[in-house]
């Protein structure tokens, strides 16, 4: 019976002793899992407090905001191009409208001109054709015979003008006036007998005044002399302007190469340049031609009673500005 609880107790023992180890071990287990479990979580946890301390917030914000300024900095630069180039269009534009408005008015000149040049080609055209007609007026009442007798009348006239005028202490220069007119009819208008009252009557066209002359240069020198122009002229009836600029200022000039020995007729654009008066002087390299740089030089000298410059001719003359040698 002792033996008996003795093995008992004995086996007891064991089993009590085994569970005991495994208890222990079990503990063991869990403190490690436990410890190695809030080890990991404290090491989040205070890497989260890094992130977020004060120190780490200013830096990020220093850096967004050196960020935000370059990008500000560079979005201004390109508004700025933006700006300057918008600029340069506008005056570029500006410049071109100035430009087309330029033209127009000169081309608008130039046809008035042309226009003006029409017309009295048509109205000498007219005139002339008067010339050639007889009008006869017959009051008696009764038939008239025609007789053995002619009549004839022939009238005409020659007109011409030369002008020149020579310079001063700079050379000076010549100037002369080509061309000249013809003007009149041949008819002829037979006799005729028959009762009294008969009379014939002749009309006579009324003489045509021209109040410019076209302007040409002569070169009679050996050197390449630059030519500078102001003119005035007639841009519609009653209306007088100085080209190529109203100012007048010796900077607005048309400017013409003339070789030695050359001859030009000046032109303003596509039209010969014409003109009542003009401002007129030259350059070579080593001289001067300047008496008519600030006085005007007629290109129609010619006055009539009524004070006005203009002489009679069917078509426009041409007046020859010659520098000497």
């Amino acid at each position: 019976m002792k033996r008996f609880f003795v093995v008992v107790a004995i086996v007891f023992g064991l089993a009590l002793t085994s569970m005991s180890g495994h208890l222990l071990a079990k503990g063991r287990s869990g403190h490690k899992a436990g410890h190695k479990s809030g080890h990991h979580k404290g090491h989040k946890s205070g890497a989260k407090k890094h992130k977020k301390t004060p120190k780490g917030k200013a830096k990020k914000a220093k850096s967004k905001k050196i960020k935000t300024k370059a990008k500000s900095k560079k979005v201004k630069a390109k508004v700025k191009t933006k700006k300057t180039k918008a600029k340069v269009k506008t005056k570029k534009t500006k410049a071109k409208v100035k430009k087309i408005k330029t033209k127009a008015k000169v081309k608008k000149i130039k046809t008035k001109a042309k226009v003006k040049k029409i017309k009295t080609k048509a109205k000498v055209k007219v005139k002339t054709k008067v010339k050639t007609k007889v009008k006869i007026k017959h009051k008696t009442k009764h038939k008239v015979k025609t007789g053995g007798s002619d009549g004839g009348s022939d009238g005409g006239s020659d007109g011409g003008s030369d002008g020149g005028s020579d310079g001063g202490s700079d050379g000076g220069f010549d100037g002369e006036v080509d061309g000249g007119s013809d003007s009149g009819f041949d008819g002829a208008v037979d006799g005729f007998e028959g009762g009294e009252g008969e009379t014939s009557e002749v009309l006579v066209a009324e003489p045509l005044f021209q109040t410019e002359r076209y302007l040409r240069v002569h070169n009679d020198t050996a050197r390449l002399v630059k030519v500078y122009v102001q003119y005035r002229t007639q841009v519609s009836p009653g209306e007088w302007t100085w080209l190529p600029s109203t100012s007048r200022s010796a900077d607005e000039v048309m400017a013409f190469d003339i070789a030695p020995g050359q001859v030009v007729d000046l032109k303003d654009g596509d039209g010969r340049v014409s003109a009542s008066r003009a401002r007129i002087w030259a350059e070579s390299k080593d001289r001067t031609w300047s008496s008519f740089k600030d006085k005007d030089l007629w290109l129609v000298p010619e006055v009539d009673t009524d004070g006005k410059h203009r002489y009679e001719a069917p078509e426009m003359e041409t007046f020859t500005f010659r520098l000497p040698d």
